[in-house]
């Protein structure tokens, strides 16, 4: 019997439900005699630890490391799922984020802000609130508490 399960589960890659409709076993009683066997368990999900996809890593560092996309972004791109590109980002050194996309800043963030306060209502919303104008691309820190309206 325990040839015939590692046979079954290892060799031929079944799930303990296939291979207890094959012998007319609950899946329950396969489960605790594969334990009893020493058979190891494996990994759930589509690719199983064994067959753990490897992305392209120039593909993982351009879409992951440099334009800050998400893993599920990135995973969607190259389909692959959100846990391979991040195990592969690991493997590859890549500094692997908690949050999502990287915040990145640009000329277009720029013009945006410029355009913002150029607004008669934001820059009347931002006076009344007392909410100080900060330029694009200053840190946080270097924000005042007071309100600075610009001359018209």
């Amino acid at each position: 019997m325990p040839d015939i399960l590692a046979e079954l589960h290892v060799g031929q890659h079944l799930t303990t439900p296939q291979i207890a409709v094959i012998l007319g076993t609950p899946a329950r009683t396969l489960r605790g005699r594969l334990r009893r066997y020493g058979i190891k368990a494996r990994s759930r999900g589509g690719w199983e630890r064994e067959h753990r996809r490897v992305l392209p890593a120039a593909a993982l560092q351009e879409l992951y490391g440099r334009d800050g996309l998400s893993a599920e972004d990135v995973g969607r791109k190259l389909d692959a799922s959100r846990t391979a590109v991040l195990r592969n980002a690991h493997d590859l050194g890549l500094a692997v984020r908690t949050g999502g996309a990287v915040p990145q800043s640009g000329p277009e963030e720029i013009r945006l802000v410029g355009a913002l306060y150029a607004d008669p209502l934001v820059d009347a919303a931002l006076a009344e609130h007392e909410i100080a104008r900060v330029p694009a691309g200053v840190p946080i820190w270097q924000r005042s508490g007071t309100c600075r309206r610009s001359a018209p």
